[in-house]
């Protein structure tokens, strides 16, 4: 399907023709009950955040993905829950036999399980939190939004970040406009979700369900080294890359603050291809946003992976993790240069407004700085205009919208946009270098 920027509000344009229903909140006081779909590291630490519900049953293709989970909740006291959990290699499975026993479901899997898994617990009428990218496709993501629509349910992406004091303070600066008149930002990350060179076949975990594992995902010819737990971010198919993995919480305070809305294009301004089936070792990123009431046009920069000219090899990047050294991360000379000029870090993941008097710059999901630091009273005082609580939890915000209060801060209404733009990084990287694609 051809992306185009009508297809990027499509979601939102035809909602309103959508039949709806709301479900009815639990009762006041009781515990969500919560299936908890694809069991490794990113759900454990959701876990942690969800310890006082009730987790009812899991899903993982990997029996051995249950067991750290069992040793937090026993950690936590809730040591007598543990034998009572229903355990699933599919979450098809649980959603056929349990939805009726749920309230909600926390999703941490592959990227190409975000909406097959989402869509099937909301047509159940579960309430849904699922991890970033809110889909791996464009297209998934308008089918999601629209879901939680048709049954009426709460939902919540994990970009954590939208949740922290500094991101709301960084978006704040921008909305009122105290930097001027921004043209450029500037993004980037040191992370390397790729591989050089294609890792061989391996021997699946013993009792691993790779049926279930691999799903609908094209492409992905047999199981190979490094692709479980963690490595499946580096693969067409599973993952979306390094953009993937860490824009959705780099690039959201730049929308949220701009109100950036659809770009008229992107386009791959340079790159280090990956191995056959991995997207890109290094890339970079170009983005055109039209001027709105409040602001002129915007360019968005992304600088990931491995500084070109730097050897992609052992000695300087970890595959499928991040380089070894920050001097050889591929981030924005303009960045860098005011490192240098100010004496300060801005560190491997982040984005920041480079002025002629200073710099604002957010890391990736929190930390507002200002180099020099006199740049932040110059800029003067702004007011807080986004809604905050006391001790604001991400995973706590969503407890709230399943209860029936209001609409989580990342719920697939507000996430849309973003993971659209996302996205588009992964067309344009498949379209080749210098490709500018109109959207």
């Amino acid at each position: 399907m051809k992306t185009t920027r009508r297809s990027f509000f499509v979601g939102g344009c035809a909602l309103a023709a959508l039949p709806s229903f709301s479900i009815t909140p639990p009762a006041a006081g009781r515990k969500l009950r919560l299936g908890l779909i694809g069991c490794g590291g990113r759900m454990k630490s959701l876990l942690t955040n969800a310890i006082d519900e009730e987790v009812v049953a899991m899903a993982d293709p990997d029996p051995a993905a249950f067991e750290k989970h069992f040793k937090l909740l026993k950690a936590y006291g809730h040591g007598d829950a543990v034998p009572k959990i229903r355990l699933f290699s599919d979450y098809h499975d649980m959603l056929d036999k349990m939805s009726s026993e749920l309230d909600a479901v926390l999703i941490a899997t592959t990227n190409h399980h975000h909406a097959p898994a989402s869509i099937l617990a909301m047509e159940k009428g579960l309430h849904v939190y699922v991890e970033k990218p809110m889909a791996s496709t464009i297209e998934e993501v308008g089918a999601m939004r629209a879901a939680a629509h048709k049954y009426g349910v709460a939902t919540q992406v994990g970009n954590q970040g939208h949740s922290d004091e500094g991101v709301r303070r960084f978006a704040e600066y921008l909305a009122a406009g105290a930097l001027g008149d921004v043209k450029d930002v500037w993004c980037w990350t040191d992370r390397v979700n790729a591989y050089a060179v294609e890792p061989p076949p391996a021997a699946l975990p013993a009792g691993f369900n790779w049926k279930a594992y691999l799903g609908s995902a094209k492409g992905i010819d047999t199981y190979r080294e490094t692709m479980h737990p963690h490595g499946w971010h580096a693969w067409h198919g599973f993952g979306n890359g390094s953009i993937g993995n860490m824009a959705t919480h780099i690039f959201d305070p730049f929308m949220w603050g701009m109100e950036l809305g659809a770009p008229t294009s992107v386009e791959m301004v340079n790159n280090i291809p990956g191995g056959r089936g991995s997207w890109d070792v290094s890339t970079e990123f170009r983005w055109e946003f039209p001027a709105n009431a409040k602001r002129g046009p915007v360019t968005v920069h992304w600088f990931d992976g491995i500084k070109p000219g730097v050897p992609v090899d052992e000695e300087h990047v970890k595959m499928n993790d991040c380089v070894r050294d920050l001097k050889w991360a591929n981030r924005p000379p303009i960045v860098e240069e005011a490192e240098r000029k100010y004496g300060v870090d801005f560190g491997r993941s982040g984005g920041a407004v480079v002025c002629e008097k200073g710099v604002m710059r957010i890391g990736s999901g929190g930390g507002l700085m200002f180099a020099p630091t006199s740049f932040q009273k110059e800029l003067g005082a702004v007011p807080k205009i986004f809604p905050r609580e006391k001790h604001m939890n991400h995973m706590k915000d969503f407890f709230t919208a399943a209860r029936g209060g209001r609409p989580a801060v990342c719920n697939f209404d507000y996430s849309d946009p973003l993971a659209r733009i996302v996205l588009s990084g992964n067309h344009a990287s498949l379209a080749g270098k210098g490709k500018k694609i109109a959207l």
